[in-house]
């Protein structure tokens, strides 16, 4: 993040009980910001945090045999390139040249993207005519019986809402059908005092005569077994997110879980990471689990667990599910790694530390009507934000509002808005937005100043009986992280994506640095073709923060690799 001399006058740096303090002064207002670095010549958030993190003292890399080598890396689902853009940078700090050896994703444009950031030597055919059905597909990598490895032990737990075990140990169809049957009560009822749980302890797995091979028409034909060092996956996570309904937990796209040990079998791959959201090992079916006990039954070491990007000290509170396997050496643990990198996780950077810079006017609107993002003029495509509608401006002036009079100047033009939108009775509207204003009232200004969250009653109608989060419609806060950056951003009924000081939600560019994505990041899939805001902002949200593939490539290669 370069430093503007026309915005910051001065950027100093002092000690105090809590560590460094950043102070920074703009037209003549002292700002004091979170724990930075001393160095004020920094390039972007990136160099802010390995700053942050250099007041730690981590375990140090053993030495590397294959130092100055290549580490041949090869994706599945591969997104845009967030796992792999951690992962470079840890090998550059290590002083190992990264080569991305092969991608593939479903999605054309984002594997385009990948290839031109991460310089891939097999990249996919743009004259592809079967992408959709070869290129994309990752369950085409693979000859064999990958889907349904043979499992030689299962251990789990089904308890009901009072804790107690509902079936017999040994008998797991029982269980899987006695804990689809108290969701559906629980969802139909919502009168269990606890909602049943299902967990999966451990399973030994392995593929008996069923074993992966690569499949000779497919994708990756000319890639040769054991060209591959190390191989980063984050499989689809619909199924296992929070956000959906539980019985999700058995959506098909789980299984795409178990193409990852299938893959590194095949090409005989010594390093795997696979990330996911924390719900993945909450699957009734295992996945992780049985990932697990597939690579221990071919002589891995495994570890997995949480890595939290706040707690690392990036400026955002992304949390993602590893599972890390080495099969020469152990990988570093998880918490181990946690442990290392927490060096002040009760003070993390925040947002002014990742996007204070980029306070420019937007370069794109929004046709209110039609609901569609439209260019004004000549513009960069990372700045686009759609302009807001008048709802969304009324809640953005209670946000920025340093007074009671002010907010309450917003409620009442928020009230406006939703009597001429006449989706209630008018009386309904005026009850609930005078309950509103009590409330407002009621509270210190202080603790209004200080709740970045809008009140649930200035939501929209269909969440005025708190069916919703309190982060939605939220606004960020300059000296906290940011929460998680999902695609939808640059809407401010999505979350708390509503920009810390000006009328308007993030735009790509902030939340690519919210991602840890350089700013020299190329995110035109062709020469020729700017993406659509849509395709952007999806890619954006869907990859992993730059912090948590560095810490996962920790673990990975910590314990040094000797190279082939």
């Amino acid at each position: 993040m370069a430093i503007q001399k026309s915005l910051f006058e001065k950027v100093s740096f002092s000690s105090s009980k809590r560590g460094l303090q950043k102070e920074i002064s703009i037209n003549d207002e002292v700002v004091i910001s979170s724990i930075a670095c001393q160095d004020t010549s920094f390039n972007d958030v990136r160099d802010w945090w390995a700053a942050y993190l250099s007041q730690a003292q981590p375990p140090k890399v053993d030495p590397w045999s294959g130092k100055g080598k290549k580490l041949h890396v090869a994706e599945l689902f591969s997104g845009p390139g967030g796992l792999a853009q951690g992962v470079k940078t840890f090998c550059n700090d290590i002083g190992v040249n990264f080569q991305s050896v092969a991608a593939l994703d479903m999605n054309r444009d984002a594997l385009r993207v990948y290839e031109r950031n991460h310089k891939t030597r097999y990249r996919a055919s743009e004259n592809d005519n079967d992408w959709e059905s070869h290129r994309g597909d990752v369950t085409k990598l693979v000859s064999g019986e990958w889907k349904n490895p043979n499992i030689t032990k299962r251990v789990v737990d089904t308890h009901n809402e009072k804790g107690i075990n509902i079936a017999s140990e040994d008998d797991w169809k029982r269980k899987k059908a006695a804990h689809r049957g108290l969701r559906t009560k629980w969802k139909r009822h919502q009168k269990l005092a606890k909602r049943p749980t299902l967990s999966v302890k451990e399973i030994e797995a392995n593929y008996e005569i069923n074993e992966p091979i690569i499949n000779p028409d497919g994708p990756w034909n000319n890639i040769k077994e054991g060209a591959i060092d190390l191989l980063l996956a984050g499989p689809p996570c619909q199924g296992h997110s929070n956000l959906n309904n539980h019985s999700r937990r058995d959506d098909d796209k789980n299984e795409l879980y178990l193409v990852v040990p299938a893959v590194a079998f095949a090409w005989d791959i010594p390093l795997i990471i696979i990330e996911n959201v924390e719900g993945v090992i909450h699957d009734v079916s295992g996945v992780v689990q049985q990932t697990e006990g597939l690579f221990k039954s071919y002589g891995y070491e495994v570890t997995r667990g949480v890595l939290a990007a706040h707690k690392m000290g990036w400026p955002q509170t992304r949390k993602r599910y590893f599972l890390i396997a080495r099969k020469k050496g152990d990988p570093i643990s998880i918490d181990e790694v946690m442990k290392s990198f927490s060096i002040h996780d009760d003070q993390p950077l925040g947002t002014r530390d990742a996007i204070f810079d980029l306070m420019d006017e937007t370069t794109f609107t929004r046709d209110i009507e039609k609901k569609n993002v439209v260019t004004v003029g000549d513009t960069n495509h990372m700045f686009t934000v759609p302009k807001y509608s008048p709802k969304e401006a009324a809640r953005a002036d209670y946000h920025a509002s340093k007074t009671k009079r002010g907010k309450l100047n917003a409620v009442e033009n928020l009230e406006k808005i939703f009597i001429k939108e006449g989706r209630l009775d008018k009386s309904v509207i005026r009850e609930n937005f005078k309950r509103a204003k009590e409330e407002i009232r009621k509270r210190s200004l202080q603790d209004l100043l200080d709740d970045h969250n809008l009140p649930t009653r200035l939501h929209n109608v269909t969440h005025w009986e708190d069916t919703t989060y309190p982060t939605v419609y939220g606004r960020l806060n300059w000296d906290k992280p940011s929460g998680t950056i999902t695609s939808g951003y640059m809407c401010s009924g999505r979350g708390r994506f509503t920009h810390p000081e000006l009328g308007r939600t993030l735009t790509p560019m902030e939340a690519a640095r919210l991602q840890g994505f350089p700013d020299s990041y190329d995110w035109k899939p062709q020469d020729h073709r700017e993406p659509s805001a849509t395709d952007i902002a999806q890619w954006i949200g869907d990859a992993v923060p730059m912090p948590l593939g560095y810490a996962a490539a920790y673990s990975a290669l910590g314990n040094g690799l000797d190279f082939k």
